[in-house]
């Protein structure tokens, strides 16, 4: 069989980690290209961008010619990063599981890691003096621990003054301390103990964060508003509020100026009067960014939607730019003759070659003012492009020849939200034939040999187009409604209906084998035998351990990706052999020869596929029901639940909060024995985030019924 070798790279680094021959569940990651997935970024000596994703850390560098960063680094971690923080040359990353990872950033773009400390207790942040580390756990009111020579963290002391410990921030010797039932309290740091109480300023409102502006604070509600308060001032403390300011999530400070970052809005404050000077409405994948110096101007960066980086320039936000370069998504991908071809949101379309190693080499782009790649195709060295942006099909021969790719013709589209193309290797009757995939119809343009484009009537469908396949004349069009159209392709290219089947759920993958019809339908492989195509019959159905997404076949072998990873199908007996899963989960590849690249949009993955004929040896089975405690517990953005069944089972995982009542079923399906496990993100039956609290999650299966308790802190 061919198993999977996993190489990832660095668009300007290579990162050297491990190697993974064969396994279900991969290692990691050997190299990485096109990174865009970033939850919060800080900048370093206004030069180096660092930040962190799901499983990396990611170093940036800026370049005065693009005026954007570009990723020098890119390192894998075995942890999911949550928060960063800057002390000196260090930079400190807090973990999902609570441990603090310290890594030098005296030598950037190279990062090392000193030291890693897990002081066993949930906390919703840290800060750092001199060599004390206070955290504040919510109800568990503050902590503090020291260093010792080997760098372990040892308990010093704790105060419970408050009652819900949030934020902390340390302005010279003064710890800042959040109660968001209270208000904000200070402590006098030394030497001995926890540190002596000061005094508070009490808020009449529940509180979400603040800012230390010398001897004023700014305070962000939960509800609407920023609050204005002083220690100096009796009472409340609270002496003013802003005017105008929205739901600001997070503030940040720079000389003479403030800016508030809301999920649609961000402001630019003058500090002597608060008033507005500069306002934007933004569409920003994330508020925990930071500020910057470029060409002698204040600058804001933040996570991008969609990927990478975005920068307002403080003097006027209303123009953002893309701080990243390459920042994707990536949206589609080509293997062709040794050439690995990508485009995507921001991207244009380059074109890579690939060495002895498979590592990529950066060889050309073609056009690099047009961006906005929806979906790419190839006959041979003829490329065709979809370029969303434009609404228009581009087709460029000669694309793999640098020098001199050209483009023969473009036209426009009808339906401005396709999402595939699929340029027929095969002509109909005389012509050849691209079809375009749109929302809720297939569109269909023939090209002649002279190279004249003509349009056809648009083929519309009930429901939402969700996967096509051509197969010789024959058109299977899968839609949300849960049903196959089968149609065939006149020659005048109208179509003749031959059946409607209904399925059990929606598709999103159609690959032909023999005379059959495989339809992947969530986590089941349905084959249709369509000897005769007016009436499909269900020849057999396969459970899969994953969902498939897309497909390539390729002679003997199939190969499918989803969420869970990447599937091998053996097709040379009568029925597809599942042969193993591995790798990262995305949802595109292409094949060629021993290489395979896939994408989750966030990145590229390159696999090496070796030949090995012998399928991998059977793994053993459970041979009890478990249902093991999630991971992490306590947590606050999202946990693992894994179990094992002994025998095939029907198996339902149901959220239960403490009224008893359910929040949101994770698993409600048939499954074959074997090890699985399950993620809550934290959110209910409608996706909206739950509140902070015990949760249940109850496990069925056949006559099994087990209930464990976790919760969840924010």
């Amino acid at each position: 069989m061919k198993l999977f070798r996993f190489i990832l790279f660095s668009l300007c680094g290579l990162i050297a980690i491990s190697t993974v021959y064969g396994s279900t569940e991969p290692e990691g990651p050997l190299y990485q290209m096109l990174w865009n997935d970033m939850n919060a970024v800080k900048v370093v000596d206004d030069h180096f961008a660092i930040s962190i994703s799901d499983n990396s850390i990611i170093v940036s560098e800026l370049v005065d010619s693009l005026q954007a960063f570009e990723i020098s680094r890119v390192v894998p971690v075995d942890y999911a990063p949550t928060r960063l923080k800057e002390y000196d040359t260090l930079l400190v990353v807090c973990s999902e599981d609570f441990s603090l990872s310290a890594y030098r950033i005296s030598s950037l773009p190279d990062l090392e890691c000193l030291w890693t400390v897990s002081p066993g207790i949930p906390f919703a942040d840290y800060v750092f003096h001199d060599r004390s580390l206070y955290l504040s756990s919510w109800y568990n009111g503050l902590w503090r621990f020291s260093f010792d020579a080997s760098f372990d963290a040892v308990f010093v002391d704790s105060s419970m003054v408050g009652i819900m410990m949030t934020q902390l921030a340390i302005e010279d010797d003064t710890l800042y301390a959040l109660d968001e039932y209270n208000g904000i309290m200070r402590y006098a740091l030394d030497g001995n103990g926890f540190g002596q109480f000061i005094d508070y300023l009490y808020v009449p409102k529940e509180t979400s964060g603040f800012v230390c502006l010398d001897t004023t604070l700014l305070i962000l509600l939960k509800t609407d508003g920023v609050l204005i308060g002083s220690f100096d001032h009796q009472g409340s403390g609270v002496t003013d509020s802003l005017v105008d300011v929205g739901h600001p999530r997070r503030i940040y400070k720079t000389s003479g100026k403030i800016v508030l970052v809301e999920n649609r809005y961000v402001r630019v404050m003058d500090l002597t009067n608060f008033e507005i000077t500069s306002m934007a409405e933004i569409e920003t994948g994330g508020v925990d960014g930071d500020l910057f110096q470029f060409k002698g101007r204040n600058h804001l960066i933040l996570p991008r939607k969609g990927g990478g980086l975005i920068a307002f320039d403080l003097l006027d936000v209303s123009y953002p730019r893309v701080a990243l370069h390459r920042s994707g998504p990536v949206n589609d991908l080509l293997l062709v003759d040794g050439k690995l071809i990508t485009g995507g949101g921001d991207n244009p379309i380059d074109v890579y070659t690939l060495d002895a190693d498979l590592l990529p080499q950066y060889n050309y782009t073609m056009y690099k003012g047009l961006k906005n790649v929806q979906a790419l195709d190839n006959n041979g060295d003829t490329l065709v492009a979809y370029y969303a942006g434009l609404n228009k099909v581009i087709f460029m021969l000669n694309a793999l020849d640098p020098d001199s790719f050209y483009v023969e013709r473009s036209f426009f589209l009808d339906d401005t939200l396709t999402g595939e193309l699929q340029l027929l290797d095969h002509k109909i009757d005389t012509l050849r034939a691209l079809i375009a995939v749109g929302e809720t119809s297939v569109q269909a343009y023939t090209i002649s040999d002279s190279g004249f484009v003509t349009q056809i009537e648009p083929w519309h469908f009930i429901g939402r187009v969700s996967s096509v396949l051509v197969h010789d004349t024959l058109l299977f069009v899968a839609t949300t409604k849960n049903q196959i159209w089968t149609h065939r392709i006149m020659p005048g290219f109208e179509l003749e209906r031959l059946s409607i089947v209904d399925i059990s759920a929606s598709t999103y993958e159609l690959t032909w084998f023999g005379d059959r019809l495989m339809v992947f339908v969530q986590n089941d492989l349905v084959i249709y035998d369509m000897t005769d195509p007016r009436s499909p019959q269900i020849d057999t159905v396969i459970n899969l351990p994953f969902t498939v997404l897309e497909s390539e076949l390729v002679d003997d072998r199939l190969y499918a990706i989803g969420p869970e990873g990447i599937g091998v199908f053996d097709l040379t007996s009568s029925l597809p052999v599942l042969m193993s899963v591995s790798g990262k989960g995305g949802s595109m590849l292409a094949v060629e020869g021993n290489v395979l690249v896939a994408s989750d949009g966030t990145s590229l993955d390159i696999y090496y596929l070796s030949d090995d004929d012998q399928p991998d040896t059977p793994r053993d089975l459970p041979d009890a029901f478990v249902l093991q405690q999630n991971y992490p517990n306590p947590f606050n953005a999202g946990t693992t639940i894994r179990y094992s069944l002994p025998t095939r089972s029907h198996v339902k995982i149901d959220i239960i909060n403490i009224l008893g009542q359910k929040v949101r079923t994770l698993v409600d399906a048939e499954q074959p024995a074997d090890s699985y496990e399950t993620y809550w993100d934290g959110t209910n039956s409608s996706r909206h985030t739950v509140a902070t609290g015990v949760y249940f999650y109850r496990f069925r299966a056949g006559d099994i019924s087990v209930t464990r308790k976790m919760l969840l802190l924010k």
